[in-house]
Formats: structure tokens, sequence, C-alpha cells
């Protein structure tokens, strides 16, 4: 799922591994990424301005930010940007239909005052895309050419927060936000068969055309409560509500004649309400517990549909998950931890209710799904001084109920038969054990930076038919390199970085029951920058990846990688 907002917008991204439901949502069940945005500036008026080009799209970013802060009180940005992109090309040739192209843009204003702040923002992200779609799945019999598309892909949000601190000795701080959010989407699909009756072969022609409108709106609130010298409680809730409109238009022409078309209409409503708290003891000298709980409430209605022999729906449920943790920082620079999570993650509209299509065939939506649930357990250390950086860690996770889409027939579910023999559902299909372990470390001496990071993860479905580890996913990844940082003239400061990437095989079993093989890959690359001016205002760099135009796919993407290209990227501040 692409990230809807302009690279150039981004502040900083905090990764938090593990589960983390509690503290962070139902979705949160395999870790959370949090993106922070930027802000106001510091002085009355400042600016960014930026433009980057990619050589293996032959495509182009803008990008422009002005932004400031008024006597210390009253803070604005307004940004905007545009992106244009063509096809991708490869070791092994371009590839079709990868072409994207983006614009964007955003205002904030932010009020300060003594202990409290509030800030209003506006984002509008609007973009357009084709859809890769791989040979052997365009021309697998009885398909003759399918084709994908997605000419629309925008999102607006309107938002208010609220933040106070030092309301008194135990409410410390105190946390709102609510938000409008209104997403817009096309989604479209066009087939070519060649249906063979046995005694000539005829030519069909399908297309689905589908537009959907999902509005959001949410409130969440946190506040921390400092109950002694040796405990703090967080306490928040969340609520939100979707309500998604689908129209979707089939048009079939078979041996040259065309049939009505087939028009469905569809609207759907998710609404949740979640409660959670965590507490922090400081239990001894260097010992810190954390425990936590959440409660999470869903309704789910199918409100509207035209699809003959739908029957609307309604399914509510509930959930509670749980978390605790214990860290020990009794030795010198040293951090060690180890903790236990639940996770939760709730069907959504289109599971329960609408159904979609994914690619070529109709996914029926179930109302009896159950959610995903998962328990993990994780261990580690963290070693950081003034030249060692380190981290280790390890997991193991349980998952119960994961959802996918399977035949009808293979789960004895009486489907709508849009999509014939192919019409699949959703459904509640394995359970997943996954286990492994991430190094990460750094070196710093004088200008020169050493570092590496390794992954080793290991996955297993677990169903009725029995167990595989050929889930897809490569158990090794690593990147290694140095990094180099120095002055090299009055006010100029060049910066390095030469590394490699890999990652191992993975086998995964594909549709038909037999294994597909990623092979594993390594490539070369390098990066480097000038920062200059009397505040570094100025920056200039260039990544040249891929340097020995290695030939490979990443197991978890569908795209080939690209072939040995250039990256160049100018900002300057004002």
């Amino acid at each position: 799922t692409p990230i809807l907002i302009s690279p150039d917008m981004i502040e900083r991204i905090e990764v938090v591994r593990g589960t983390g439901s509690v503290l962070h949502g139902s979705r949160a069940i395999g870790g959370v990424v949090n993106i922070i945005t930027k802000k106001e500036g510091y002085h009355p008026i400042q600016g960014t301005v930026s433009s980057s080009f990619d050589s293996s799209t032959e495509g182009y970013q803008l990008f422009g930010s002005t932004y400031g802060l008024i006597k210390d009180v009253v803070g604005y940005r307004l940004s905007g940007s545009f992106a244009d992109h063509g096809d991708r090309d490869t070791p092994a040739g371009r590839l079709e239909d990868t072409s994207f192209e983006n614009n964007s843009w955003s205002g904030l204003l932010s009020k300060d005052w003594e202990h409290h702040r509030v800030v209003l923002s506006y984002e509008d992200y609007n973009s357009a895309s084709e859809v890769y779609v791989e040979p052997a799945v365009k021309t697998t019999p009885p398909f003759t050419d399918f084709r994908i598309d997605a000419p629309q892909r925008d999102r607006r949000k309107m938002a208010v927060f609220y933040d106070g601190e030092d309301y008194s000795e135990t409410l410390t701080d105190i946390h709102f936000d609510g938000y409008y959010q209104e997403g817009q989407r096309e989604f479209n699909t066009f087939s070519d068969l060649l249906i063979n009756t046995g005694v000539a072969s005829i030519p069909s022609s399908t297309a689905i055309l589908t537009s959907s409108e999902l509005d959001t709106i949410g409130f969440n609130g946190l506040s921390t409560w400092k109950l002694s010298s040796e405990n703090s409680l967080l306490f928040g809730f969340e609520t939100k509500e979707d309500e998604l409109d689908q129209d979707r238009i089939r048009t079939v022409t078979t041996a040259g004649v065309g049939r009505p078309p087939e028009m469905v209409v569809e609207g759907a409503t998710q609404r949740s309400f979640e409660l959670f708290t965590e507490d922090l003891w400081q239990v001894a000298d260097e010992w810190e517990f954390r425990a936590g709980v959440r409660g999470i409430w869903f309704d789910t209605q199918l409100d509207n549909s035209s699809r003959e022999g739908v029957s609307l729906s309604d399914r509510s449920d509930s959930h509670i998950v749980g978390a605790s943790g214990l860290s020990y920082t009794g030795f010198e620079n040293m951090t060690l931890w180890t903790g236990w999570s639940q996770g939760f993650v709730y069907p959504t509209m289109i599971n329960l209710s609408t159904g979609a299509f994914a690619g070529p065939d109709f996914v029926n939506g179930d109302p009896q799904l159950d959610p995903e649930t998962s328990n993990s357990v994780d261990i580690g250390f963290r070693y950081n001084d003034e030249v060692w950086a380190s981290e280790l860690s390890a997991f193991h996770t349980w998952a119960d109920d994961y959802i996918d889409h399977v035949l009808c027939s293979s789960v004895g579910a009486t489907c709508l038969g849009i999509s014939g023999d192919r019409e699949r559902i959703y459904a509640n299909v394995d359970k997943a054990q996954t286990f492994g372990a991430e190094w990460d470390s750094s070196y710093t001496t004088g200008m020169f930076s050493p570092y590496a990071r390794f992954g080793w993860v290991r996955r297993r479905y677990e169903s009725g038919e029995g167990s595989t580890y050929n889930t897809g996913l490569p158990p090794v990844t690593t990147r290694m390199g140095v990094e180099v940082e120095g002055k090299v003239g009055p006010d100029v400061r060049a910066w390095g970085d030469l590394f490699i990437r890999a990652a191992s095989g993975a086998d995964e079993i594909g549709r038909s029951g037999s294994i597909e093989h990623d092979g594993g890959w390594t490539t070369l690359n390098i990066a480097a920058g000038l920062k200059y001016g009397e505040k570094q205002q100025y920056r200039l760099s260039a990544e040249l990846l891929n340097l020995l135009n290695k030939e490979y796919t990443p197991a978890t993407e569908n795209l080939m990688a690209a072939e040995r290209s250039m990256m160049l990227k100018a900002s300057a501040d004002f």
C-alpha cells in the first residue's frame, strides 16, 4: 500500500518493533511505523526548495515549503510537491505499466501559550499510477492479456490537535486530536480471454471499473498521570467511523457481441471504540516494569448493496489485548529488556462486507470472519557509548486466524458466481509461527563509521493440510557498509556511504500448489553528498545504486529491481 504523503514532508520515521496493539491500536500486530511530518520553523520566515531526479524512471520530483514562527507563539507551514516518473528500467529491459505521478500540498497553523498548544492542519494528496502485472499472470490460460490501472488514489485530511502539560502534580500531560479524512480511489481491470468450447475458441473481453470513496472521522485522546515518583500511568481512547461507498461497472464482450453492463452499488460502515492504559513502575534501582491492556469494540455493517443475492449484514465484536515488559539499565551504557504482547487485527469492510476484485478474480466478503490474533515474546539488549552502538534482539510470534482469500470451492462456501470457477472468498486459513533475530551495530572512529545490520527470520504456516516454511520470506537480509563525513573546506562538509545490500533466496507455494523460488541477491551501492554554506543550508547528493547491474526481484515484491541507476538531489534552505 503506498504512503499517501510527499517524502519531502517527512521529518523522521520511527519504527517500533514487535506487536504494539495495546498502545497503537488493533492493526499494530507486526509492529508500528510512525511517520512524523515537518512542522513550523524557528524564525519568522524560512523556506526550503528541492529537486530530485531518478535515472531508472527518468522521473523527477519538485518540492517547496515556506514556514516560520512569529514571536515564538504562532507557527505556520505551507508546502507543495509534484512528482512524475516513467516506466522502470531494469537489467532485463523496461517494465511496462510501472509509471506513476503525484502532487500534494499541505498547510499548518499552530498557536502556543504557557502550557498549551493547538495545531490546525490540512493535507491534499493526489496520485495516479499504472500497475505492473507479471507476464506469467497476464497470459495464464484462458487469459491472453490482463491489465490493471489505478488512475486515482487521492486523500484529503483536516485535523486539529491539542497538547497541554503541567495541569497538576498528578496530571502531567494531555493530548487530543480529531480529524476528518476523505479518500477517493479508482481501480480498473481489463482482461482478454480465449474460451475453448471444445468446438471452437471464442474470444471474450471484460472490463471492470471500480470507484470508491472512504470517509473517516476520528478522535483520539491520551493523558499521562504521575502517581508517584516511581509510578506513571498512560490512559487513552481512540474512536473512528469509516463510511465506504463503492460503485462497480462490469462490461463483457464475447465474440464481438456486448452484454448489457452490470452495475453494483454498495455502501458499508465500520465503527470502532478503543480504551487503553499502560502502567510504568520503577520497581527497583535500574529496573522498570510496564503492563498495559486495551479494550476494542467494533461494529461493521453492509448498509446497502445492489448485488444480486447479497444479504445485508451487521457484525459486532469485542476483544481485549495485553502486554507487559521488564527492562534493566544497571550496566553502564546498556539496556536489557524482555516483553510479552498480544496483537489483534479486525477484518476490514472489504473482508466482511463488500468484497473486492483481486486481479481477475472476485473475492467475496464473509461476515463470519474471525479477527487475526497473536502472542509475541521478545528479548534483547542495547549498548551505546561515544564509539560503539549495538543492538541485538530476538522474537517469537504465534498468530491465529490469518485472513487470506481462497477458492470458494476449497472451503465449501456458497458464492455469487461473478467470476465462475475462479471465484474466491475471504477466509481464516492459517496459523503462523514467526521467529527470528536482528542485530544492528556501528563503530565511529574519526571520520569513519563502519556498520552492519543483519536480520534472520523464519515463518511457518500451519493449516489442516500440514505446515510449511515456504512462505515467501527470505531468511537472511543484511546491509553492511562504511560511512565517512568530514570538513573539506570553509563552510563545506562532505559525506559518503559505500554499502552492500543482500538477501537470501525464498520459496513460496503458488496458487497452483507448486513451489515458486525467488533467488538471493547482493548489490553494491554508493551515496555521497556535500553540505555547504554558513549554516550548511545548501545540499547536494547522489546515489549510485546496483552498481554491478544485478538482475533480481526482492522476494516480498513483484517488480524487478531497477538497473544500475543514479538518483540526484539538490536542496536549499533560506
